[in-house]
């Protein structure tokens, strides 16, 4: 039950994101002959909020465990597509993708920089999808669900026009999230989609990563016909 009204939360939530997508021109003729595909470590950018209050040391395993986390669940979403006949495109088991950068002696952080075609040929793959989360945090949850309450006393007391200053307050966090398919054999980027969204103290930052992750694969190139 808990987990069907985080769902509801998120699909309203995500209703009023800002998109923004690209697709090249010619992306079916340069998938036609794609076999495989893999999904590389999320690049995380971690709030100034969580930056400041942790260590050099702290941030990198912060930043390193979130991108795996979020690797694991977009890879989770795009394999279900695929067990579904809804993608056509082989998808590198996550753990090959991290074996093979680690065995190369590429570490997380790394491979946030690295050229995207080097790292497709390392991967042995005919694509690549680069991700990256910028994460943002206007003030805690807590002043958000008081705001939040507080909104409705007043509408009720004073009007909705008497609104303005705590709908501001509403929103306790955003994200600026960008997803990128790039083409292993020129280092074009063929697909990408990026995304703008806030969200108040019902959505935690994770959820709301989540929810986006799981909103951009319906995007996702490769799908079957």
């Amino acid at each position: 039950m808990k987990n069907l009204l985080i769902l509801v939360i998120a699909i309203t939530f995500l209703s009023s994101c800002a998109k923004k997508a690209y697709r090249a021109e010619n992306i079916d003729l340069i998938t036609l002959n794609h076999s495989e595909i893999a999904i590389l470590p999320f690049e995380m950018i971690l709030t100034k909020q969580e930056r400041e209050s942790m260590n050099n040391i702290e941030n990198v395993e912060r930043s390193v465990s979130e991108s795996l986390g979020f690797q694991l669940n977009y890879y989770d979403f795009l394999y279900r597509r695929k067990t579904n006949d809804k993608v056509e495109v082989k998808i590198q088991d996550y753990k090959k993708t991290l074996r093979l950068l680690e065995e190369s002696g590429i570490s997380i952080q790394q491979s946030w920089d690295m050229d995207p075609m080097e790292l497709a040929a390392l991967l042995k793959v005919d694509a690549v999808v680069r991700s990256r989360i910028n994460k943002h945090r206007y003030f805690s949850d807590k002043v958000s669900f008081v705001a939040d309450v507080s909104r409705e006393i007043v509408a009720e007391q004073l009007g909705r026009r008497s609104l303005r200053s705590l709908n501001k307050l509403r929103n306790s966090k955003s994200i600026h999230a960008l997803y990128e398919l790039i083409d292993a054999e020129n280092g074009e980027i063929i697909w990408h989609i990026a995304y703008e969204c806030k969200a108040d103290w019902s959505l935690t930052m994770s959820e709301l990563i989540r929810s986006v992750n799981r909103k951009s694969i319906k995007q996702f190139p490769y799908q079957a016909q």
